[in-house]
């Protein structure tokens, strides 16, 4: 009984201890927003964001298309299929992003692809998990898997935001995460500097599976950072369809709101 006790209370001291050690820090060291680098107020979300930067991250008012994640036209119908939908029969067969590609949240996803942000794009994760679990609920999930990033631009650019994205999901949602499920086999050129027809060309043939998992019925969850034509999901999509995954959503922090053509 005195071991519990004390034990209890030398828990306690040392949590005690580490409080103290934090607050001298943040008076020293006042946090700021990993987004934006503002002094953050005391009750602050646990991502690390300061208010400002949250409430920027949001589509303009009108309709969302539930299959690709596109903003329609306010009096736009949820039961038909908008122009992105009819012109490309995407294989993943739901998305969601925080917003549009545009003002504050495209500033941060740009901040995230730098290597000196890696903590940035791993709270925007855990944000895009947070706005998942409110929005799908308790929809199964058996795998969250990252856009992968060919290994010749790995040695330039680091850790993918996409993989760091996916941890955060992961860890908020509490759902399995699979970093190496998918590999980038042929580099390919930068799928910005395309026009939106030649992407899809661009990375056909650029993945592959890998060998390791059993994924007969599972349901994935795609994670990149921003989707603007869906050229290199949907590519990742129907090769985990032809292997026999269930289902397959795509989440991505912003939504592209360039030129379909």
């Amino acid at each position: 009984m005195f071991v519990g006790w004390g034990g209890c209370a030398l828990g306690a001291a040392r949590y005690g201890a580490r409080s103290i050690g934090r607050m001298a820090t943040d008076l020293v060291f006042p946090p700021v927003c990993l987004a934006c680098d503002r002094e953050l107020p005391p009750q602050t979300p646990e991502e690390g964001l300061c208010c400002e930067c949250l409430a920027g991250f949001c589509y303009p008012r009108g309709t969302i298309c539930p299959k690709c994640a596109a903003c329609l036209p306010p009096n736009g119908d949820r039961r038909i299929r908008c122009a992105y939908c009819r012109e490309r029969r995407y294989k993943f067969a739901g998305s969601f992003a925080l917003g549009t590609y545009a003002g504050v949240l495209r500033q941060v996803v740009l901040r995230t692809k730098k290597s000196a942000h890696e903590s940035l794009a791993t709270a925007m994760g855990k944000y895009l998990g947070r706005r998942l679990l409110d929005v799908w609920g308790n929809r199964p999930v058996d795998a969250v898997v990252p856009v992968p990033m060919h290994w010749m631009r790995r040695l330039t650019r680091g850790v993918p935001a996409s993989e760091l994205i996916a941890e955060g999901v992961a860890r908020q949602a509490g759902w399995p995460l699979f970093s190496d499920l998918v590999r980038s086999v042929r580099a390919t050129r930068k799928q910005g500097t395309l026009m939106p027809g030649e992407r899809f060309r661009n990375v056909a043939g650029a993945f592959q599976l890998s060998p390791r998992y059993d994924i007969a019925g599972a349901r994935v969850v795609l994670i990149d950072d921003v989707m603007t034509t869906g050229a290199t999901l949907d590519c990742i999509a129907r090769i985990l369809i032809r292997q026999g995954v269930g289902s397959v959503h795509a989440a991505v922090l912003a939504r592209g709101v360039g030129s379909r053509s």
